[in-house]
């Protein structure tokens, strides 16, 4: 039942991060801020953590919203390659 609770309680946490980064990346004007996000998620990408990859999906979105496509052209190698190696470790054919 505690470790029930507690994953419980990481799910709502990693929700409000995620909620939290899209609304400073929405509302601030810090170039800066932005450039560290898209470090950060480039870094947890793969995470093990099928929530922080989803956290990381959500805020690489408030981003290419902010700044267009200049985001999907700094991610899109990393991107690809992590859905491509994950595809075909899983399994997937490419045809």
């Amino acid at each position: 039942m505690q470790d029930r609770l507690l994953s419980c309680r990481r799910v709502i946490i990693d929700e409000h991060i995620a909620l939290t980064a899209q609304v400073l990346i929405a509302s601030l004007q810090l170039e800066s801020f932005d450039v560290y996000m898209i470090a950060e998620c480039l870094r947890l990408l793969e995470d093990s953590e099928v929530r922080v990859r989803l956290a990381v999906g959500t805020t690489l979105e408030a981003l290419a919203r902010k700044h267009g496509v200049s985001v999907f052209l700094q991610c899109r190698e990393r991107v690809l390659h992590s859905i491509f190696s994950n595809f075909v470790s899983a399994g997937g054919r490419l045809e």
